[in-house]
């Protein structure tokens, strides 16, 4: 009879063992993207930096969305340093579902600017709509969250086109390691009306260029699928067509999410100056 018991556990033991295994095999990009869609608010910061012709771009973001009760917030905070002289751009925007608060500074050669506005969605979509064809005001609004989602428009994105190198536990996370290789054609969209179509098509041309990434990543994601840490290294290659010049950028970021939101203390601020 105790051997009878003592197998049993063993027994248990070994099945349990197993079902991690294959809880951790199931694992997969296909897995975490579908969470990424179930993912309703959510909370991240980002700290970037940017060198191209000689300039090196210091980023600082704080963003926060809520999908279901179609709300973000968002500080960014830009240092720029070029050769011996910087500038610095900091930016609130809260959007409460129906209006758009917002509050620029920019700090360049010690000489300050702010500016504070605010717009409801029915005037931005005014002020937009002819510029798009056939968008109705609740596909605009859709596409301005979607834009503000960055789960949504940049790392589903990225994860779609990634070559997965591997997945394994890190801890009581998983972390997955991943590559990039991405080569496309960028032109300017460039919607101005009553201006000369021929200097607009002739400005486009001149910007039209080639671009090749090459990115190295590393994701970590809770047992839900859900991202919790990104670091992203992205070197990018861009050739102007007609210049036939080539030029180089570093890219570098990382970031850390976290599922809860709350609104910051500078919105009620941003509300009362607008």
């Amino acid at each position: 009879m105790e051997k009878f018991v003592t197998f049993g556990i063993i027994f248990l033991i070994i099945i349990s063992f197993s079902a991690c295994i294959s809880q951790e095999k199931e694992l997969t990009k296909e897995s975490i993207l579908k969470a990424i869609d179930g993912i309703n608010a959510y909370t991240y910061e980002v700290n970037r930096v940017e060198r191209r012709a000689g300039r090196e771009y210091e980023i600082y973001l704080h963003e926060g969305i809520d999908r279901e009760r179609k709300i973000f917030f968002a500080f960014i905070n830009i240092r720029v340093k070029f050769e011996e002289t910087s500038g610095r751009t900091r930016t609130w925007e809260y959007f409460d579902g129906s209006k758009l608060y917002a509050r620029i500074e920019q700090k360049e050669n010690g000489r300050m600017k702010n500016v504070t506005f605010s717009y409801t969605i029915d005037e931005l979509y005014n002020l937009t709509h002819k510029y798009l064809k056939n968008v109705s005001r609740e596909e605009y609004l859709k596409r301005v969250m979607n834009r503000r989602d960055f789960l949504i428009s940049k790392l589903k994105v990225l994860l779609s086109k990634a070559e997965i190198k591997s997945i394994e536990r890190d801890g009581k996370q998983y972390k997955v390691t991943f590559e990039v290789h991405n080569e496309y054609e960028s032109v300017p969209n460039i919607t101005i009306s009553n201006a000369n179509p021929t200097v607009i098509e002739d400005y486009k041309e001149s910007m039209r260029s080639w671009i090749i990434e090459e990115m190295q990543g590393k994701l970590w994601v809770d047992n839900k699928g859900r991202p919790t840490k990104l670091e992203v290294e992205n070197r990018r290659r861009i050739t102007f067509k007609l210049a036939n010049k080539t030029y180089e950028e570093f890219i570098q970021y990382n970031i850390t999410f976290t599922y809860m939101f709350e609104l910051p203390k500078w919105v009620n601020g941003i509300k009362e100056k607008s």
